[in-house]
């Protein structure tokens, strides 16, 4: 959605898992869907984009781009903060009882 927010033609989209290891072989498929598609160039995440800009070294018959994203929180600081305490705590000691 927020790309479609921004006014971008999407034409289509591919989802990897999330620490997914990027190959030459993962962009040549990627290129090879935008070609068929009539892509100007691939969107990625910037998370993504440090995983996949040493393998565009080679030529490639597609420009890639990253999207910055940035998250804003509308909740209270402290709730928030509490929230993400408590699920932290959650994960590192399972089966306490937390505030």
């Amino acid at each position: 959605n927020t790309v479609k927010d921004l006014g971008v033609n999407l034409l289509g989209s591919q989802v990897f898992d999330d620490h997914h290891h990027y190959t030459n072989g993962c962009l040549a498929e990627i290129c090879g869907q935008a070609q068929r598609l009539g892509a100007d160039l691939a969107l990625t995440t910037q998370k993504d984009w440090t995983k996949i800009a040493s393998l565009l070294s080679g030529e490639r018959n597609l420009s890639f781009a990253f999207l910055v994203v940035e998250i804003r929180f509308q909740a209270e600081e402290e709730e928030l903060r509490a929230l993400i305490e408590n699920t932290l705590a959650v994960k590192i000691f399972p089966g306490e009882i937390q505030k």
